[in-house]
């Protein structure tokens, strides 16, 4: 039971239930309500062992101060750094792929400079302090001193941990999944193309386990029309169902991951007839940073 002086009480429990926890882990810690000094103040103000006992039930605290790392192991503080800022229901999302560091970003992974990375790093460590055992077997809180050295060495933790060797579409983990090459990444859920083509459309939630790069830039409405490219698509083609079925065709080789689809289109018309606007549609549709020009 710590008491109410402005830190020290606290900072004392907490070496006193560091030491004791080193012999069992049946140990709870607790300060006095506010306005009572220390256990002395609280008993000569009435306090029973019954209404000890369940004020300790309700504030009592089992586990050491998250700010407190019980070594400056960098494997321990690594580990506790990607559990408490980077998973998701035990999915990690700052992961290293191909030399590089890449972050869930809600939808879908996108690259993370390892200058952003390290600064992560010394924000998580800002005001950390962690346990060291003193000769005499008692137990010290020493402020955390990030520095380069450390940091480093933290990053080297998450190499080990975050590596993706794979390439995406994939899924992290061992649970049972559609092929993700037949998901779409939208911004309100994931569409399953082979449930669409048999006439089940579902939005699934966003998953960090599934490790991919592209997400188009809009949200999935199975309601929604274009009269405006509808009327344009019969205009440059002579209302020819054909020709425009077709171009839908290979809009949708485009948005699917299935590289088994992949087709190149010819374009042949004159000026004018239409031919950059369908490329800026699609691009559109697609998302301009997941589209590249090519030169032949």
């Amino acid at each position: 039971i710590g008491d109410n002086d402005a830190g020290a009480g606290q900072s004392g429990m907490q070496k006193a239930f560091a030491t004791i926890q080193l012999l069992t882990n049946n140990i709870t810690m607790f300060q006095p309500p506010e306005g009572i000094k220390d256990l002395r103040d609280w008993r000569q103000r009435g306090l029973t062992q019954n209404a000890l006992f369940e004020y300790a039930k309700i504030h009592g605290k089992v586990d050491q101060d998250p700010g407190i790392f019980s070594s400056d192991d960098p494997i321990e503080i690594g580990e506790k750094f990607l559990l408490e800022k980077f998973t998701i229901k035990g999915c990690p999302t700052l992961r290293k792929y191909k030399g590089q560091w890449v972050q869930w970003q809600g939808h879908a992974y996108k690259e993370s400079p390892l200058d952003i990375v390290r600064g992560d790093v010394y924000k998580y460590l800002e005001g950390k302090k962690f346990l060291r055992t003193g000769p005499k077997g008692n137990v010290q809180i020493i402020p955390y001193k990030a520095g380069r050295g450390r940091v480093s060495d933290i990053l080297d933790v998450l190499n080990m941990v975050c590596p993706i060797e794979q390439d995406p579409p994939i899924w992290l983990d061992d649970k049972d999944h559609p092929d993700p090459s037949k998901l779409i990444i939208f911004q309100n859920g994931i569409l399953n193309i082979q449930e669409f083509m048999e006439g089940k459309i579902t939005l699934h939630n966003p998953d960090p386990n599934l490790f991919a790069f592209h997400v188009f830039p809009y949200n999935y409405d199975e309601n929604l029309k274009s009269e405006l490219m509808e009327s344009f698509l019969k205009d440059i083609f002579e209302t020819d169902p054909e020709r425009i079925r077709l171009l839908q065709q290979w809009y949708g080789y485009n948005i699917i991951p299935d590289m088994s689809r992949d087709t190149v289109m010819l374009f042949t018309g004159v000026p004018r007839s239409g031919k950059s606007t369908l490329l800026d549609t699609m691009g559109h549709m697609l998302g301009r940073e997941q589209c590249v020009s090519i030169d032949f």
